[in-house]
């Protein structure tokens, strides 16, 4: 009864009320100030991955409009599975959101983590590095629910993009479909440091790639680490052999990031490309 509860009050408080005043506030209120392009791009089905640039610590919050109001009649499947930074949405008084720090009762308890558990939030650890969050995260594409990820692991750093890191690549090999976005101007409205958003002369536009081809690992390259796997059987050693199988599947995971992210710079304005 507890659980049942807790889910109610979860799916009312954030999928239906927090859910409709963010997008509200940025599709209403600043409407003349947020632009999407190709949301008819993001499909109603399950198991597909959507990535990002990452600008500002607010672009989850930007993102979240897009889904609204699906969040509604499919609390399942929408919104997307997010991996966020544990130090910024998950900590014990939200020190790092400088907003927050001015509402007590959210600053001083751990209601802004129970807020974005019920958000399909999932806390990756300090560093980027989480194996765990990132097999949580492929067993839900794999259960047809959607993940979206900030591949650059932190923020844009001034407006460059960053190299991927390769839980991209891991994720999208369970994905049926993987979604380009790119977020263009949220750090010059929510620049850090600031606590009130600078709308004045500001705009953000979130552009929605077409689907990509799934990059699954082809049955041509199982075979072959197949026939490699037992050739290494009978040269190497036991360690050997599994070393240079690994390696073998770390480079092919290389090529896949370097692949996703040059899909997502095709959506980065001419202007400020580079």
């Amino acid at each position: 009864m507890r659980k049942f509860l807790d889910k109610t009050t979860g799916y009312f408080t954030v999928k239906v009320i927090m859910g409709f005043l963010v997008w509200f506030y940025f599709r209403v209120v600043h409407r003349r100030g947020v632009e999407i392009i190709g949301k008819g791009n993001i499909p109603r089905s399950g198991k597909v991955l959507f990535y990002a640039n990452h600008p500002s610590m607010v672009d989850p919050i930007i993102i979240s409009c897009l889904f609204f109001p699906r969040c509604i009649f499919r609390p399942g499947l929408w919104p997307p599975f997010t991996l966020a930074a544990a130090e910024n949405f998950f900590p014990d008084d939200c020190r790092d959101i400088p907003w927050l720090k001015k509402i007590p009762y959210i600053r001083d308890s751990r209601l802004f983590a129970w807020l974005m558990r019920h958000a399909n939030t999932l806390p990756v650890r300090e560093g980027r590095e989480d194996p765990y969050v990132l097999r949580s995260a492929k067993r839900k594409l794999r259960a047809g629910s959607n993940v979206f990820i900030f591949p650059e692991g932190a923020r844009t750093k001034n407006g460059v993009l960053d190299e991927f890191k390769e839980g991209v690549a891991f994720l999208s090999m369970s994905a049926k479909k993987i979604i380009p976005i790119w977020i263009e101007g949220s750090e010059k409205v929510f620049p850090k440091g600031k606590d009130r958003p600078q709308w004045s002369g500001n705009k953000i536009t979130i552009m929605v790639g077409e689907p990509l081809k799934s990059l699954k690992i082809g049955w041509w390259h199982s075979l072959w680490l197949f026939f490699v796997a037992k050739l290494l059987f009978f040269v190497t050693k036991k360690e050997k052999r599994e070393e240079l199988i690994q390696k073998m599947d770390k480079k092919k995971r290389a090529e896949q990031t370097k692949k996703i992210r040059e899909e997502l710079l095709k959506l980065r304005p001419k202007k400020i490309s580079k």
